[in-house]
């Protein structure tokens, strides 16, 4: 994409996050989009079918984050547990930067990222084994199988975050909660 085009396209993300984040999902409009993004009703769709295409952008993100900027990081953390606990740190203020209106919306509709197999996961999967190789995390369960586990309580507890507004400090608990759990997979 050319960079005059992305600038269009992240700019209607921005505003589109921004609405979202101060009136919900459900109470922002294309057209309120378009009207502070000061773009053309054509352009907008130009970048994006809809609305909710908007939102999958915010899991594209996350993933272009993971693979750009937090997977090099996590190089220079020593034990592949501590990877981990610093893997979903990561998840945890990427998402409280999205927001939780934004990040409720994503997780309340029919959202086919969740489904997918993303860059992310596999970023984990490679810690994961990397730890069995270690003898740091067990092996009597695939390295797929712990990341759909670590993935299943990190969603629940996004979702939990959800429910109570954001009331809480997102990466704190994460931390707690995955160092907890990384002790269920140690030998």
């Amino acid at each position: 994409m050319k960079p005059k085009a992305l600038k269009t396209k992240n700019k209607i993300i921005g505003v589109a996050f921004e609405l979202m984040q101060q009136q919900g999902y459900e109470g922002t409009t294309v057209e309120e989009i378009i009207k502070y993004a000061n773009i053309s009703v054509g352009t907008f769709y130009h970048y994006f079918k809809s609305k909710a295409e908007i939102l999958q952008e915010a899991y594209k993100t996350l993933d272009k984050y993971f693979e750009e900027y937090v997977a090099d990081r996590l190089l220079a953390v020593s034990s592949p547990t501590e990877q981990i606990v610093a893997f979903f740190h990561h998840y945890a203020l990427h998402t409280a930067t999205v927001g939780v209106e934004n990040i409720r919306s994503i997780y309340s509709m029919n959202n086919p990222m969740f489904t997918k197999r993303r860059q992310m996961e596999i970023i984990l999967e490679d810690i994961i084994r990397n730890g069995q190789a270690k003898g740091e995390i067990i092996t009597a369960m695939s390295a797929e199988e712990i990341r759909m586990y670590f993935f299943v309580l990190m969603r629940g507890l996004v979702n939990d975050w959800c429910i109570h507004n954001g009331n809480y400090d997102l990466e704190e608990t994460t931390d707690k909660f995955i160092k907890t759990q990384i002790r269920a997979f140690k030998p």
